[in-house]
């Protein structure tokens, strides 16, 4: 297996600090990829990531542990882990990890933030469903290539502007734009 400088786990929906059985597979299969991989970090991405932290400390891990717990979604876990860590950590080989069923449009939304700068690979963990009253995959994913339809992959400051002006998630988030631009 090739050497990561991280493996990012995303997280999936926690009910006050329990993360769900999805995010624990998640984890399980983040902590072994990073074993193998000989990973200089494991990083937890979204809401869930203390959690996630704290059910792979209570399972024994003791490598080195990155958070970025202010995304919800997953373009979110793309910009904010590219912003917040890759320059710092020196990021050029990164493992994405998801649910095995989510894979696919990680792949489209990571490689349109991280673009070409960066070599990126992703394993989906089985046995993961999205609960019925979710939007399908592709219907996602529709959605997220007609909001950024127009922004060069990797143009860090078009994906903060339209993600902080338009995005039902992140638009309120008065301090946020200002925040995700001093990363740059």
């Amino acid at each position: 297996m090739d050497e990561y400088d991280s493996v990012i786990v995303l997280s999936y929906r926690h009910n006050n600090g329990v993360i769900t059985d999805q995010s624990k597979n998640r984890v399980d299969l983040g902590i072994r990829l990073y074993s193998e991989s000989e990973a200089r970090s494991l990083c937890f991405s979204g809401k869930a990531a203390k959690a996630m932290e704290s059910y792979a400390k209570e399972n024994g891990f003791e490598g080195r542990i990155l958070l970025e717990d202010s995304s919800e979604d997953t373009v979110g876990n793309a910009l904010f882990t590219k912003l917040e860590f890759s320059r710092n950590e020196k990021w050029k080989n990164l493992l994405v990890v998801s649910s095995d069923y989510h894979i696919s449009r990680v792949k489209k939304i990571f490689n349109f933030v991280y673009a070409e700068k960066f070599n990126l690979d992703f394993f989906g963990s089985a046995g993961n469903f999205p609960p019925k009253d979710e939007k399908s995959e592709a219907e996602k994913l529709e959605i997220f290539l007609s909001f950024f339809h127009g922004i060069k992959p990797g143009d860090d400051m078009a994906i903060i502007g339209r993600l902080t002006k338009s995005h039902e998630l992140y638009k309120n988030r008065p301090d946020l734009r200002a925040q995700l631009m001093g990363m740059l």
